[in-house]
């Protein structure tokens, strides 16, 4: 069907962007393989829709498996997750803070859905209100921005999606905006510097700031649409 071949097209275009520009490098190997995972996953759901509830209490159980972890790192307790690659920002299991918070914010509107169907289903409840509340320590925990920003877009389209969902997802997002406004008002001067450089800085105090990437952004969209197939071999390099 449609998901298989379109799986494999994403996943062609990947194999030959690493064959062009970085075939040594093992890492680049490792990305093809989980994508290939993460395709054959979607894939095989998207085929057999019954799949698709089991696979989601197991990613919502995998969700406080991260949570965790975070915990044990946070507590400086290394002998099961590994210590942090960075020292402030913990990790869990997926050795940058980033990928960790992707994950989580992949997951966090799975758990919403596992909610809002769970009529006549308990178990479902309970695994996706547990996963539910993990993931949402999680996102904060790590303070990824883009986690935190890509978690809170995904649950308002979960909400918006369900039945009666428009109201809902207006709700949530007052009840955000509040809550950050509070937050807001009760941090010190140099916290919200810092929160601040890291959204605006362009020169080179926070490497990675959000301006600084919104450049590489739209050079990247630039190349993409004037040039894929060299847009695919940058992406494989960088």
């Amino acid at each position: 069907g449609w998901w298989f071949t379109s799986a494999a097209v994403v996943l062609g275009g990947a194999t030959v962007a690493v064959v062009a520009s970085a075939p040594n490098e093992w890492t680049s190997w490792w990305f093809v393989a989980r994508l290939a995972f993460g395709l054959g996953l979607a894939a095989t759901i998207g085929g057999n829709r019954s799949l698709a509830r089991p696979v989601m209490r197991g990613l919502a159980a995998a969700s406080v498996i991260v949570v965790a972890g975070i915990l044990l790192q946070r507590a400086g307790s290394s002998a099961v997750v590994g210590a942090p690659y960075l020292s402030d920002r913990y990790d869990s299991f997926f050795g940058y803070y980033t990928v960790a918070a992707g994950f989580l914010a992949l997951v966090l509107p799975i758990c919403w859905v596992l909610l809002a169907s769970s009529v006549g289903h308990r178990a479902d409840w309970i695994v996706g209100a547990v996963g539910f509340g993990a993931c949402r320590l999680g996102l904060v925990l790590l303070q990824s921005r883009g986690g935190l920003a890509a978690g809170g877009a995904a649950l308002c389209v979960a909400i918006a999606l369900s039945p009666g969902g428009k109201r809902q997802v207006f709700l949530v997002a007052a009840l955000c905006v509040s809550l950050f406004a509070v937050v807001w008002l009760f941090t010190d001067q140099s916290s919200r510097s810092y929160v601040l450089d890291r959204l605006t800085d362009s020169g080179g105090i926070n490497a990675g700031s959000d301006s600084q990437r919104a450049d590489l952004q739209r050079v990247g969209a630039e190349l993409a649409s004037e040039h894929p197939l060299a847009a695919a071999i940058v992406a494989g390099t960088a």
